[in-house]
This record gives C-alpha cells, structure tokens and sequence, in this order.
C-alpha cells in the first residue's frame, strides 16, 4: 500500500512538473539569419504563461495598438511563417496524430488577423492571438487550430514573441 502511494505521489508530482512547464525554447538560429523576435513552439494545450494566467482584455481597449502590431508582423511574420512547417506542427499535435499525416501544407501567415485576448496592467504588455489553420480531428465534435500569439509590448510599440500551438475545443 505504501509503495503505491509514494508511486502514485511521484507521478502526480512529475505530471504537474510536465505540466507547468513554459513554452519550449526558441527555434534554432541558423547562423547569420535575423532574430527578430522570440519564437516558441508549445505542444497541443499545454500551458502558455501570458494566455492562462493574465487578465482577459477586451479587444476595443487596445485599437489603438493594433496597427502597430500589423506593421511589425509585416516585417517579422515572413520569418516566423518558414519555421512553422507542417512538419512542425505535426510534432506539437498531442491529439489526432494518425490525422495530423494529411496536414501537409501550412496557410499563408502574412493575413492573419489578431485580436488581444489577455493583457497584464503592471508591464503593459498584451498577447493577441491570430488562427493560422484548421486542423484535421479526431473525433467530430472537436475542432483544433493552430495558433499563433503574439506578446506585444504598449510601451515600446514591439513584437516581443511569437509562440506557435495548437488549441482546441470540444462542443456538444
């Protein structure tokens, strides 16, 4: 009795652990190639920091922003579009693998429309998310897009990261 406590103890602690993780670490630099800005790959549903922690925003609050936002993903999103490959997002689909083999081609990402979706008050920053695809399912009464949000900062009118997921929803 006591070694499956202490095992179930220990599994509940190393999923919480897995859990809590934050995004993954930036795509690799091929040497010479611009950085603009962070990118973060997250697996299907997993935790990202800004989009479950922050306060929900309403979109109208932060109008003013969004063209500034437009202009910079002008100028970065052509970079962030070639590292999601449908490879890529294949590897961050934690549901509906078998599926995810027809996903062979990402949309364009340059007429994304973002929206604000969380802001944090105190460093004035805001995560807009934009829907770059759907995606294939595994069962009908789901539907999963692969996402992209942006961490925009207000002070310095700059794209700060970009993280690539996928989210999904159940509707009955």
């Amino acid at each position: 009795m006591e070694n499956r406590l202490a095992l179930l103890s220990a599994l509940v602690l190393l999923t919480c652990a897995l859990a809590c993780q934050p995004p993954s670490s930036p795509a690799s630099k091929p040497e010479g190639e611009p950085y603009p800005i962070e990118l973060s790959f997250v697996p299907e549903m997993s935790s990202i920091p800004e989009l479950d922690s922050w306060e929900r925003c309403d979109p109208k609050d932060f109008g003013d922003h969004i063209e500034a936002v437009k202009a910079r993903w002008k100028k970065v999103g052509p970079w962030v579009a070639k590292h999601v490959t449908p490879e890529q997002a294949r590897a961050l689909s934690r549901w509906a693998r078998k599926q995810m083999d027809q996903y062979t081609a990402v949309s364009p990402m340059d007429t994304i429309e973002f929206k604000p979706v969380r802001h944090d008050k105190q460093t004035g920053r805001v995560l807009l998310e934009g829907t770059v695809d759907t995606l294939p399912v595994h069962a009908p009464l789901v539907t999963r897009w692969l996402k992209v949000f942006l961490l925009y900062d207000c002070g310095s009118k700059t794209l700060l990261r970009a993280t690539i997921t996928i989210r999904g929803e159940r509707r009955e």
